[in-house]
């Protein structure tokens, strides 16, 4: 019986989704090996599981997703996080540092809601078990291919142990931080080829923490005062993509200190 693959968005722009679609003629070869049952985004009709695979797009930010997205692990046999928003709370996620009522006031003004949203905003693991990553803003289309060619394999993808800065050496590119431009690279978990900086343009950190983001924040710090980088800048930067994170989450509050060794 061929796998069943399940794509399903929660709260986000859907620019994953998009992005699936603009694999393009890759789609056929996916259709080749397995069966897309469940894509609101482009099928009119949808199964409602069991799933082999279940891509999960999208954070969560209302009580109704929280029971939705459970329901989809239950009927997943792997589940995956699709994108910064379902890895890391995504842009959204900025909500979190604000007063929930001025959010509101800001985006709704006075009007009544038929679904009121949730003062915090969580990416997925914070509900239901997560078996592998696959971050970005969008994902990057062939880290997806490789993702899903194991996982019809019945292997497990290695998760991504090192930072873009990392990535920036293979590539051979000049450090942009030595040119004081605030590059988030040092921290941020690789797998984007290092995209931006090789076109000379700062890591913005798309791809949330980096595994040793943690040991690495205390000099990072350091090197961006140095550079008379503004506290508020520094802030803004870590609360951008996964400020709710745990690497992050005292520096996009804006305990800087605290961070210093």
């Amino acid at each position: 019986m061929r796998p069943k693959i399940a794509i399903v968005g929660f709260s986000c722009c859907e620019g994953c989704q998009i992005q699936f679609l603009n694999l393009g003629e890759t789609l056929l070869n996916i259709l080749g090996a397995a069966d897309i049952v469940n894509f609101r985004f482009a099928k009119g009709e949808n199964q409602a599981g069991p799933f082999d695979i279940a891509f999960v797009e999208g954070s969560i930010v209302a009580p109704e997703e929280v029971e939705a997205l459970k329901e989809v692990r239950e009927k997943s046999k792997l589940l995956i996080a699709l994108g910064v928003c379902a890895c890391c709370g995504g842009v959204q996620s900025i909500k979190n540092f604000l007063p929930h009522l001025e959010v509101r006031r800001r985006v709704y003004g006075n009007a009544k809601l038929e679904h009121e949203a949730a003062e915090e905003v969580h990416p997925i693991d914070d509900y239901v078990k997560v078996d592998h990553y696959i971050p970005g803003c969008p994902f990057d289309r062939k880290g997806f291919l490789d993702t899903l060619k194991l996982a019809l394999m019945g292997k497990k993808p290695s998760p991504i142990d090192y930072n873009v800065c990392a990535e920036c050496k293979l590539r051979e590119n000049g450090c942009l931080l030595d040119k004081k431009i605030f590059c988030m690279g040092p921290v941020i978990r690789g797998g984007c080829n290092a995209l931006c900086p090789t076109r000379n343009y700062p890591c913005e950190g798309c791809w949330g923490p980096s595994a040793d983001a943690e040991g690495r924040i205390g000099a990072f710090l350091e090197i961006l005062r140095a550079h008379s980088i503004s506290k508020e800048e520094i802030t803004l930067k870590f609360r951008k993509y996964a400020g709710s994170m745990k690497p992050f989450r005292g520096i996009a509050s804006g305990h800087q200190d605290r961070e210093a060794h």
